[in-house]
């Protein structure tokens, strides 16, 4: 049993490891920003705003937590374009100060990146690979990185995939955008030319929380063993669920404008992550089977 703050506690992510930590026994507050969740698990929840410096110290000195899962972030890629200063003082600046306040009390840190650093042209992507990012989200995660590596020694960095997977307190996930898009009989344009290896969020929690309560410092990739492109996970998910399939409509990343640069592949290898827990990477079918049955 250990004492955890989960950062993003209403997010998807964030969700699923409040739930998990809570089942294992530990002693949780998970943060919020806006909404504070309804019912769920028996944990404390506390608002956190990572624009303020002040009043984010206060609450990791309040919390005294021995763990620290740093899931909160800015994390639309169109809403950072539209307001990249707000999401450099969120991602960036905020994981700075995080780390910091980690490192006065002595908590472990374990902060979460994104595939989203690398450009896609050459994957799949180890730990050791140069990051590259094409959008703001990106550049700002990065900056996030460092921030945290330089700021709390000891720290982990983990870079995770795309989610999928139902919530266990809040926030959605790709497949749930599928599902409920298609429930309301709405199309949905799926890229044929983008992969990704997704992976389920309780899965990636198990995973996290393991990495957690290990040794390891540094960057280590977290993501599913499978790489699979938007559209034929798309049709995977429809199949599992009975959904129409003439709702799945093939498209190119071309035809589909976005303000946020999008990478065409930004697979993660994880044979670091293979060597060093013992939590099982699922492919998508086998995630597909655990959240949806």
């Amino acid at each position: 049993m250990a004492r955890l703050l989960i950062t993003g506690g209403s997010g998807f992510l964030g969700g699923h490891l409040t739930a998990g930590a809570a089942l294992a026994g530990d002693e949780v507050t998970a943060a919020f920003h806006t909404l504070r969740p309804e019912g769920g698990p028996p944990v404390r929840w506390i608002r956190l705003d990572l624009e303020d410096e002040r009043a984010t110290i206060e609450l990791i000195r309040r919390a005294a937590p021995e763990i620290v899962l740093h899931t909160a972030a800015m994390s639309k890629p169109d809403d950072c374009e539209r307001d990249p200063e707000r999401a450099k003082r969120v991602n960036a600046r905020g994981s700075g100060i995080l780390a910091r306040a980690c490192a006065a009390v002595g908590a472990r840190l374990v902060a979460v990146s994104t595939d989203l650093v690398f450009d896609g042209k050459t994957p799949p992507y180890g730990e050791v690979d140069a990051p590259r990012p094409i959008s703001r989200y990106g550049w700002t995660k990065l900056e996030a990185e460092r921030a945290v590596l330089e700021n709390a020694p000891g720290a982990a960095v983990a870079r995770i995939a795309l989610l999928y997977g139902r919530p266990a307190l809040g926030g959605s996930s790709f497949s749930e955008w599928l599902r409920t898009s298609w429930e309301a009989g709405k199309r949905t344009a799926l890229f044929n030319d983008q992969y990704r290896t997704m992976i389920g969020g309780a899965n990636l929690a198990a995973a996290l929380l393991e990495l957690a309560r290990s040794e390891f410092r540094g960057l280590i990739h977290l993501a599913g063993s499978e790489r699979i492109s938007r559209l034929e996970f798309g049709r995977r998910l429809g199949a599992r669920i009975g959904a129409d399939p003439a709702l799945i409509i093939p498209a190119s990343m071309a035809d589909v404008p976005s303000l946020a640069s999008r990478p065409a592949d930004v697979s993660l290898e994880i044979i670091l992550a293979c060597r060093v827990l013992r939590t099982p990477f699922l492919d998508c079918r086998e995630g597909l089977a655990a959240a949806y049955f």
